[in-house]
C-alpha cells in the first residue's frame, strides 16, 4: 500500500483516481489546487504524486514542484503527470529523474492502474 497524493482541478478525474487507488490497496488524498497539493505534500508524505500538467488555478505540476523544491525537494517521492495534451512542454518533465510517466488525458483505468504500479516499482 502507497500514500499518493492527486492533484487535479476536476473533480470528475479526482474521483476516478482516488477510486482507482483504493481498489488497488492505496491511500489516496486528492487535491484541487496547487497550495492545496503542496500542503497536502507536506501533511501526508506522499510516496507517489500523480499532477495535472495545467490546472486553472493559475499552476500545474510544474508549479507544485517548484514550491515543493523550495520546502525541500520531492525526496523519494516519485511524480506521473498527466495532460489532455502531451505536447513538448509535458514530454520534456520526463526528462526530469524525479518524473516516472506523462498520462494523456483521457486514460484508460487499465493504463493508469499499469502505470502507478509501475511507477511504485522503480
Amino acid at each position: 500500500m502507497a500514500r499518493i497524493l492527486i492533484a487535479d482541478d476536476q473533480e470528475d478525474i479526482l474521483s476516478i483516481i482516488s477510486s482507482v487507488c483504493v481498489i488497488d490497496k492505496h491511500e489516496p488524498r486528492a487535491e484541487s489546487t496547487p497550495e492545496g497539493a503542496v500542503g497536502a505534500f507536506v501533511d501526508f508524505g506522499p510516496e507517489l504524486m500523480i499532477l495535472d500538467v495545467n490546472m486553472s488555478h493559475k499552476g500545474g505540476a510544474r508549479e507544485i514542484l517548484a514550491r515543493i523544491d523550495e520546502l525541500g525537494g520531492t525526496g523519494a517521492c516519485r511524480v506521473i503527470v498527466m495532460s489532455g495534451n502531451v505536447d513538448e512542454d509535458a514530454a520534456s518533465m520526463l526528462r526530469e529523474d524525479r518524473v516516472q510517466a506523462v498520462v494523456q488525458k483521457p486514460f484508460s483505468l487499465d493504463s493508469l492502474r499499469a502505470t502507478i504500479r509501475d511507477a511504485l516499482a522503480t
